[in-house]
């Protein structure tokens, strides 16, 4: 009987006991796991810490977040342009290098690196002095690789409130705040509202093009003074005001050029311009509504009757002509043309545009599209899809694409 018991108590001890080391085993390992987690938020947490911020302005603004250990955190588009650009791609936890070659290509394939060589503008915050290197051998080496000569330009500016005011009021980064400020100094005939649409790569140009002008209109006033003196040295005459009696003669173009202000001449047989355009429209044999764009300039040619051409650019949906015809006669001096670039689908853009307001189109009075190219070329030039949607309550949103890339440009409401 006592045997019994001591071996009843027994199992009951180890029981207990059993109870016991689980309860211990169980409390430990729950701890130990949640230290575990504890430490990875840590980890994920010291991960996502922003310590260096880049900047990149081309035209579209970008900018780059970076962790301790130079990954990128963020990739985030700061304006129109950029946003359509990066449409959501994700970056996260890449290598500085890879996102640059991302970034290098697409900026190349929507035709944003296309110039001789390409200034980009790289505005680096950060404690480690090291990011501005690590960016500058990044880019340089990406940009060799994909065959694109560039100008890099790394700044590491202080937020001043200044630089911030002028970036916020002109909805820019700070970086191109700046550059635009210091190309501008000592600078007449141009501010910052002038340039801050402009891309980076276009706004020395820009600013070249506006000094020449300066210094010919400069020029142009001290021959004139000069000439005015000369006249009334000679009881006011002067042979300058004497125009060529024959039309095609060369001569015309100095006469035209150098005439003086108070030489007044009219152009008697020189055709009306519209007159001119109509014509090389039924030369061409296209129809009044058979173009998506065209205007007419003038412009000096030594080989039209008063050494002035008619310039025409006419654009429909298959070619770009330019064509260059006489200014008395109407007659083709020279024409060339170009091949028209393929558009997207203008329901694209006409649906995307009603995701933009959150509408249907069957909620509006109507939805049309229109396509059409600007006047002149150069760094803004496109050709636009603008779409119109004309509301109910008589409000109407005006939505402009790029017609060949289908980026969004501007919106109107």
């Amino acid at each position: 009987m006592v045997k019994k018991n001591k071996k009843k108590i027994v199992i009951i001890f180890l029981f207990i006991l059993g109870i016991c080391l689980v309860t211990i085993g169980t409390i430990y390992f729950i701890k130990r796991n949640n230290a575990i987690k504890q430490e990875q938020l840590e980890q994920e947490k010291i991960k996502n810490t922003i310590v260096s911020t880049l900047t990149i302005d081309v035209n579209p603004s970008i900018e780059i977040n970076l962790n301790k250990d130079n990954l990128v955190v963020l990739v985030k588009g700061l304006n129109e342009e950029s946003i359509n650009l990066l449409n959501n791609q994700d970056f996260k936890y890449q290598k500085l290098e890879k996102v640059f070659d991302n970034l290098v290509k697409l900026l190349k394939d929507n035709k944003y690196l296309e110039s001789d060589t390409n200034t980009i503008l790289v505005n680096v915050t950060s404690e480690d002095k090291n990011v501005e290197s690590l960016v500058k051998e990044n880019l340089e080496k990406v940009t060799k690789e994909n065959n694109i000569s560039t100008e890099i330009i790394i700044l590491a500016l202080e937020e001043t409130e200044e630089l911030k005011k002028i970036a916020e009021e002109n909805n820019i980064t700070i970086g191109k705040a700046y550059y635009i400020e210091e190309q501008l100094k000592n600078q007449e005939g141009l501010t910052i509202e002038d340039l801050k649409d402009t891309s980076i790569n276009e706004i020395k140009n820009k600013i070249e093009d506006v000094k020449t002008q300066l210094e010919q209109e400069k020029l142009k006033k001290e021959e004139e003074e000069k000439t005015n003196t000369n006249v009334n040295n000679n009881g006011g005459s002067s042979s300058s005001c004497t125009p060529p009696s024959n039309l095609k003669d060369p001569s015309w173009c100095s006469f035209n050029v150098s005439r003086p202000q108070w030489c007044e001449y009219y152009y008697s047989e020189k055709m009306n311009q519209y007159t001119n355009s109509q014509k090389q429209l039924q030369r061409l044999g296209i129809g009044e509504f058979g173009t998506i764009g065209r205007y007419a300039t003038e412009k000096q040619d030594s080989r039209s009757s008063y050494c002035l051409a008619y310039k025409d650019v006419i654009t429909t949906r298959e070619y770009r002509y330019t064509i260059l015809s006489d200014s008395v006669t109407g007659e083709l001096i020279e024409e060339t043309y170009e091949k028209v670039p393929t558009f997207v689908d203008e329901n694209i853009v006409k649906q995307h545009s009603l995701n933009y307001f959150n509408l249907q189109e069957e909620d509006c009075r109507m939805v049309w599209v229109s396509l059409s190219t600007e006047a002149e070329g150069g760094p803004n030039w496109y050709y636009r899809y603008q779409v119109n949607i004309d509301l109910p309550d008589g409000t109407i949103h005006t939505v402009n694409y790029n017609a060949i890339t289908g980026n969004l440009v501007n919106v109107f409401r």
